[in-house]
């Protein structure tokens, strides 16, 4: 395994699943950044966003944005329940670096940032960011809102990707 999706309440920062996949090395990324392509759709009535993986291609993340409804995510397919990761005593080391991906014009950028980094104290003490911190690891911050219009934060997630190259 060397990428996990983590999906967590933005509110509450408590995890509500994750994904644990395995993607060939990539020879050719930057060093500096996260591996990934983002499309944005945005949305009229109907948008969405992916992440894919720059080495394949492969999708990382779906997820459909909906005017007055609800999206979801539907890619990856594997996701496990939250309570499937578990709690360890001590928070893992921090990561090499940690990466945000904001999409969001409006937003202001320290916020954001700040808000990010609660939810990475709230999920650093899980044992699969334990297994990702045994070697050099990256992180990746996305706020998924699955509606369009006013902001709903109870609809929000963070998602926060875990990586490593190998």
């Amino acid at each position: 395994m060397n990428l996990a999706v983590l999906i967590t309440d933005y509110l509450t920062h408590e995890v509500k699943g994750g994904a644990l996949n395995y993607y060939p090395q990539c020879d050719t990324c930057d060093a500096d950044s996260l591996p990934f392509q983002i499309d944005y759709d945005p949305p009229g009535d109907f948008g969405s966003v992916t992440f894919t993986y720059t080495e394949t291609g492969d999708t990382l993340l779906f997820g459909t944005i909906i005017w007055l409804g609800r999206g979801a995510i539907s890619y990856p397919d594997n996701i496990l329940p939250g309570n499937q990761f578990g709690l360890l005593p001590e928070a893992a080391p921090d990561p090499a670096d940690r990466q945000y991906f904001d999409q969001y014009p409006s937003v202001d950028k320290v916020e954001f940032k700040a808000r990010a980094d609660t939810a990475w104290a709230h999920v650093k003490r899980l044992d699969i960011v334990w297994d990702f911190a045994a070697d050099d690891y990256r992180t990746g911050f996305f706020l998924y809102t699955p509606a369009v219009g006013p902001f709903v934060p109870s609809a929000a997630r963070w998602i926060i990707f875990l990586y490593r190259n190998g």
